[in-house]
């Protein structure tokens, strides 16, 4: 909080692997820039790290779903910020395709698929279907160019693989505001 106010002194601590915010206000007491997806995972990993020691993140796997629509971005999001500390290996992908609005049409008396229609998701149930399904989930590869890399085996097998017993999952839309440190998303 005394960093955010700028009152803290410089800190002989790692600091968490986020870029600079894209701009502060004028009394550099708000992050402004830092989407809530950046913030959630800059969040995870300081409480991750507070609670169970920076060598905990090592270990730490992240299944990230993304939409078609914001794979690309979320892709360039972690690569940008470092993928947050954790390991490149441990960041899983899978990306969840739109499902297309649609539009009635009282002359017919139909449902029909109209692209100018809000897109909506698929939701959990098709997740867990991708979870299970080899080749739906992906990895980026090490060069740093946004390529990527599809798991031969379902993600849920490559997790099992590396030792993960238990998933914990969320929405991002769904985390309520005392999940997150007020004071650090401000």
């Amino acid at each position: 909080e005394k960093i955010a106010r700028g009152e803290a002194e410089a800190s002989t601590e790692a600091e968490l692997p986020v870029q600079p915010p894209l701009v502060t206000s004028p009394a550099t007491t708000h992050v402004e820039g830092m989407g809530m997806g950046t913030r959630m995972m800059t969040q995870l990993v300081a409480d991750v790290t507070e609670h169970c020691g920076a060598k905990a993140l090592e270990s730490l796997k992240v299944v990230l779903v993304c939409s078609n629509s914001t794979t690309s971005f979320i892709k360039k999001d972690v690569r940008s910020n470092n993928f947050y500390g954790l390991k490149r290996e441990n960041f899983v992908f899978v990306t969840q395709p739109d499902l297309p609005g649609f539009r009635y049409v009282p002359e017919l008396n139909v449902w029909r698929e109209d692209g100018a229609s809000k897109h909506g998701r698929y939701g959990t149930g098709y997740v867990l279907e991708q979870l299970t399904c080899p080749g739906e989930a992906f990895l980026l590869n090490e060069l740093n160019d946004g390529s990527q890399a599809h798991l031969v085996e379902s993600c849920l097998d490559f997790l099992m693989a590396k030792g993960v017993e238990w998933i914990f999952n969320t929405r991002l839309r769904l985390i309520p505001s005392e999940v997150f440190d007020i004071g650090f998303m401000a």
